[in-house]
This record gives structure tokens, sequence and C-alpha cells, in this order.
């Protein structure tokens, strides 16, 4: 079975080169690489062009679902598979694929594998290590959950899949059956800003049902991660925003975060009537506010407190968009 792997990018000189020679060196030397240049202003396209990809350039920045709509069109394989521009593929990441699509029924759609945080080395990346923002979400969950399960589902946190169903993936490391995608309609380019892959993986669900979208762990890619506490905060401003705009769109019930907006609303009470033991405790609280979504004893203190950092850039992001 033969598949096309397509990467979008927008100013990717920094990263591209290793993405592409580690996916040169892990796949097939006939492997077909589509590279969306989505407006970019530096030298992606001469670096993909160089490792033989076949190059799709958009004279200006049309955004995430178009550039993703470019490489389906320009797909001429049955399967298209999807890396981000920061993404190395393990050693077996196309023969697992390759096995996997040979294997599942004919009414899986898509299939998605894990991204991880590679070689993380700053305590931020640890930070992300543990709390994977990459990890799918289950079939059981949809924008058409209640109050109570989406609440329960946020105290929990995301966790570890082995292979199964699942309600939404990232574009980061997935495939799917072309002419399934395109009799859709593909990627909706109102989406330009984000959220394009959740609302790909909702319309399959209701077009080809529960079990259309596999994940897989076998299936492994490494994100290279930026280590910058600006970098950080700016992914869960980007994720609000997204989070915003799928909201506008589509309605439903958006990403319940109660525990941010309990400890702002205490501290600006605190704040507001100069009363600082309430200040003090709120703060000495977040901890166990988070237990549920501890994933390491020896750093449950500190990811508490990123966690509401992260949560609170999310928030800045959902509201701002929402509301300006």
């Amino acid at each position: 079975m033969k598949i096309t792997v397509a990467i979008c990018c927008l100013n990717s000189e920094r990263v591209l080169t290793n993405t592409l020679t580690t996916l040169r060196k892990n796949a097939p030397k006939a492997i077909q690489i589509i590279v969306v240049d989505d407006g970019s202003t530096d030298n992606t396209a001469k670096i993909a062009s160089a490792h033989g990809a076949l190059v799709i350039s958009h004279n200006e920045n049309l955004g995430y679902a178009q550039a993703r709509q470019s490489a389906l069109d320009n797909c001429d394989t049955e399967i298209l598979a999807f890396i981000d521009d920061s993404c190395l593929v393990a050693h077996d990441w196309y023969s697992n694929l390759e096995k996997l699509w040979a294997s599942v029924p004919a009414t899986t759609k898509i299939i998605a594998g894990l991204m991880e945080i590679h070689e993380p080395q700053s305590f931020l990346q640890k930070f992300q290590a543990r709390h994977n923002p990459f990890l799918p979400l289950p079939a059981s969950f949809s924008r058409t959950n209640g109050f109570f399960s989406k609440l329960m589902a946020y105290l929990k946190g995301k966790r570890p899949i082995k292979a199964a169903s699942i309600a939404s993936f990232s574009n980061g490391n997935v495939s799917m059956r072309v002419p399934c995608v395109k009799e859709i309609g593909g990627y909706d380019p109102l989406y330009s800003i984000g959220a394009e892959d959740e609302d790909l993986a909702a319309r399959v669900i209701r077009q080809f049902g529960t079990s259309a979208i596999h994940f897989d762990q076998a299936v492994l890619v490494r994100h290279v991660s930026d280590s910058s506490f600006k970098s950080f905060i700016k992914r869960s401003f980007k994720y609000g925003r997204s989070s915003a705009f799928r909201y506008h769109l589509e309605g439903g019930l958006p990403t319940l975060m109660p525990i941010p907006v309990l400890v702002s609303m205490l501290f600006a009470f605190a704040l507001a009537f100069q009363n600082y033991p309430v200040a003090l405790i709120t703060f000495l609280s977040i901890p166990f506010l988070y237990a549920l979504r501890s994933r390491s004893a020896k750093y449950f203190i500190p990811d508490s407190y990123l966690l509401l950092v992260s949560e609170i850039a999310h928030l800045v992001g959902f509201l701002l968009f929402l509301f300006l």
C-alpha cells in the first residue's frame, strides 16, 4: 500500500531539514512527500525541493485548513499521512502505518498515532512530556457531551491510550483514506486559525460512525518542542483561540476550565478587599485542585502551578477571540 506524506509549513526553514532527513531515512526511497508552503517568506520551499518533495506554494498565508486541503487535492495515493514540520518520525513509523492500514477494517477511515515530546531536557519540556497535550480524546467524548461529563473529563485530564477508537486527533501524526475524506468535503477552509482537525474528526464520525477513527500508539512521531516559557504560553493561547473559533462556528459546550476561573475570582476578591489570607489560602490550594490530574508525585506541586498558568493562557485566548 502506497502512502503519501504531507507537511504543511509556514517559515519552517529552522526545523524542516531535520524533519525531512529523518522521514527519508525511515521511509521507502520512492515515497511521495508533499510540502505545502503556506505563504512562507524564508527558504522553506527551497529546502523542501532539495529533499525531493513536491512543493505546493501559496502566494499568501491561507491558514491551516486550506494548507491541508491543498495536500489532499494533490495526493495521488489512497492514503495521505500528515506530520508537522517539527516532528521526527520513529524508525518504524512508516512500516507500522503500512501494517495497520493493511489490517484495519474498511470502516476505519482515519488512523492517528502518538505524538511525544522529543528528548525533553528543560523542566518545561519534561512537564509537557508528563502532561502530553497531543494525547487523543476517547471515542466517548464529543462536543455534544453534557456539562457533568465534560467536567469530569476536565478534572481527570487526558490519559494515555494504547489502541482504540477516538473522537479527535492531532494533525501532527494522522493518516486518512483520501476518497472518504473528499466524500465529506475535505477540510473546511473556514478553519484558518486552527481546530480544522477537530472539525474534520467530528464530520468523519457523523458520516461513518464512532469506529471510523482509530488510534494506535505504535505509530509514533516525536515533536521537537521549543523550551521557552513564551512558546509554552503562546501554544496554550493558540489552543484557546482555536476553541473559541470553533465555538463561534458550531456552538455547543466549549472546553470547561473551572479551576482557573475559580482561582482568578478568588484572587480578584482578595485583591479588591485586601484580604491577603484568602489569597494565600487560594495559592496553597492550587495543587489540591489539580490532584486528579497529577502524573508525578515528585513534581506534583510545580506541575499544578504550570497547569494553572497554561489554562489561564488558554482562557485568555478563548475570551479575547470570542469577545473582541
